[in-house]
């Protein structure tokens, strides 16, 4: 299980994170790169993928307990619509793993 998800806008950014960066809990992506591995590059096909993360209430299934935003105000919002997404499969999935712990 990957911990943090650290989406960065600039890429000479978070290419220097990826480089700088040495701890296998936290990725480093921009969204349309972590959506083009995850997803094809399809916001539909992730919008339902996540979906289905947040209705399935497995605590285990999303990779990810943290994710850190640069740059937030600047997301269009196809892209804001991902990390609001994003926010409700983490707070379930905590409140979930709460429960079953």
């Amino acid at each position: 299980m990957q911990d943090y998800l650290i989406f960065i806008l600039q890429k000479n950014i978070k290419d220097y994170l990826k480089k700088t960066i040495h701890n296998e809990n936290i990725d480093v992506f921009n969204i349309d790169g972590w959506i083009a591995k995850h997803f094809d590059q399809d916001y539909n096909s992730a919008l339902e993928k996540l979906d289905s993360y947040a209705t399935e209430g497995n605590c285990t299934k999303f990779p990810y307990s943290h994710i850190v935003i640069d740059e937030g105000q600047d997301f269009e919002n196809e892209r804001a619509e991902i990390l609001l997404y994003l926010k409700t499969i983490i707070d379930l999935q905590n409140k979930e793993c709460d429960r079953s712990s």
